[in-house]
């Protein structure tokens, strides 16, 4: 956890103080900590980005929101994220991102943690319980208490990123919304319950990249390029299983056992699926989904546009 809190906080100074590199055609990703995206860090470090032509800077942030803002203010190009903050993006900028990136989706990872001695949803009620700000952790907060007939006034909602959950869990917070590395660690010392998880809501948390309009319309091949080094990265992992799961869990402060089982609960998407009819039509009943339950929170302001985020570009070879 030590190791986990150092990475966190590095990463917050970066967020905070980062200079961006002036080269006007590299490309700015802003991408926080979840072993979905950790491919993206491996393909960094084996060269893959550099292989298919493209100049890629990760910039680091401690939470979803944080790159959510970096996004907004146009201080990135891309940033990986949920549909979720894809949508919101979309509801908040002049022209909508573009998708051109599919990655996971969440199946079981994303979860509701009560501490001990909150073991079902009834022992919740007016307890104290910490979520990110307008983000994916809303959504699925609002899913997991509809489901057992509660709502968010049956609670006490306290916004906090994911650096504190850590700390506060079974402190002053009951229960808490969060993903790995951070559900990994609080989950470590086995008295964490785990009341929900996104298995319970297959297909509706989808992990993708977005970048902006502008940039996407000066690199016309960018998809084609990213799906690439998607599938160089996902060829490596496969091929060497081990040192690959050693670089992305010792990069998450995680142990290999323990990102092997966050990724058993996710769908990876592999390359195929990134143009498949199938998966195509999936992907956009995600984002629907995603913005009609924004819309039940009241976070949405404009017309739908999720059709504009899920834009494909050409296949990647499978050869």
């Amino acid at each position: 956890m030590a190791l986990l809190i150092r990475y966190l906080c590095l990463s917050t100074l970066i967020f905070l103080f980062g200079c961006f590199p002036s080269k006007s055609d590299r490309l700015h990703i802003a991408i926080n900590a979840w072993p979905g995206y950790e491919f993206l860090f491996l393909a960094q470090e084996q060269g893959f980005f550099a292989e298919a032509g493209l100049d890629v800077q990760l910039l680091e942030t401690t939470s979803l929101q944080d790159s959510l803002q970096l996004f907004i203010s146009k201080r990135c190009d891309a940033m990986a994220c949920t549909i979720i903050e894809a949508v919101l993006a979309a509801d908040q900028l002049k022209e909508p991102p573009r998708a051109l990136l599919f990655c996971d989706y969440s199946n079981g990872a994303d979860v509701l943690l009560a501490s001990e001695g909150v073991t079902d949803f009834q022992a919740l009620c007016g307890k104290r319980l910490g979520v990110e700000r307008a983000s994916l952790g809303l959504v699925v907060l609002h899913r997991a208490l509809t489901d057992h007939g509660m709502s968010f006034d049956d609670v006490e909602i306290v916004f906090v990123d994911q650096i504190s959950m850590a700390d506060r869990f079974g402190v002053d917070l009951a229960a808490v919304v969060s993903y790995p590395p951070v559900s990994t660690g609080i989950l470590r010392d086995g008295t964490a319950n785990v009341l929900f998880s996104s298995a319970e809501i297959p297909y509706e948390i989808l992990d993708i990249v977005v970048v902006s309009p502008s940039f996407a319309a000066t690199n016309p091949d960018l998809g084609n390029q990213l799906q690439a080094v998607w599938k160089r990265a996902l060829d490596y992992w496969q091929a060497y299983p081990d040192e690959a799961n050693f670089i992305m869990a010792k990069r998450l402060g995680i142990s290999v056992e323990e990102i092997e089982a966050a990724h058993e609960e996710m769908v990876i998407i592999q390359p195929i699926d990134q143009i498949d009819a199938d998966a195509r039509e999936r992907l956009r009943q995600s984002a629907a989904t995603a913005d009609a339950a924004l819309r039940r929170l009241g976070l949405m302001r404009n017309p739908s546009r999720y059709a504009e985020i899920i834009r494909f570009k050409g296949p990647v070879s499978e050869e």
